[in-house]
């Protein structure tokens, strides 16, 4: 102990080993059916040796608990990304004069187009570029589309309600109808 004390590289290394060793438990603590592979079957035992394993050690333990979770959660990333990517053209194309409106609704709900992009994201390791802060990052922009349609339909049915014109109009269609 007296020579931890004396060498502050040991007590930084002490700190980051800590830090690393905190973040595996808490993954595995919160996954431990996703994380089971990494752990295997005694889970106790594991976090019990990761107290002897060198940062390097700690570090390639980390990033295998980073690459099962993304490849829990590939198809609904990748999905999300095509989501956007497709949103993103559909207004992109607007701008250019091209109404393509609906692209990504209709793609969507095609069941063909759903299997290749399931296929695609089996051959794509989002690993590489997709780490747990872009993958919010993305939900948010969908989110945040879906939010701005939803909103934008509630306020074309308000202004239809609140405008005795329109209404009046309304009833008189209705009433050819019938």
């Amino acid at each position: 102990m007296n020579n931890l004390n004396n060498n502050p590289g040991d007590i930084d290394e002490m700190r980051l080993k800590r830090g690393i060793i905190i973040r595996i438990r808490q993954y595995i603590n919160k996954y431990p059916l996703v994380l089971k592979i990494i752990y295997g079957s005694k889970k106790h035992e594991f976090e019990k040796k990761l107290y002897n394993l060198s940062v390097e050690k700690l570090n390639i333990i980390l990033e295998n608990i980073r690459v099962e979770m993304t490849l829990h959660k590939n198809s609904s990333i990748f999905m999300n990304i095509v989501e956007t990517g497709l949103r993103s053209y559909e207004k992109i194309s607007s701008y250019s004069g091209y109404n393509i409106d609906g692209l990504t609704d209709s793609l969507l709900l095609d069941k063909e187009f759903l299997d290749d992009m399931d296929q695609i994201a089996c051959e794509t390791d989002l690993s590489q570029w997709i780490n747990p802060k872009s993958s919010a990052f993305f939900k948010v922009m969908r989110t945040t589309y879906q939010k701005y349609k939803e909103n934008e339909v509630k306020d074309k049915i308000d202004n239809i309600v609140n405008d005795k014109d329109k209404l009046d109009k309304i009833k008189k269609l209705d009433k050819k109808i019938s």
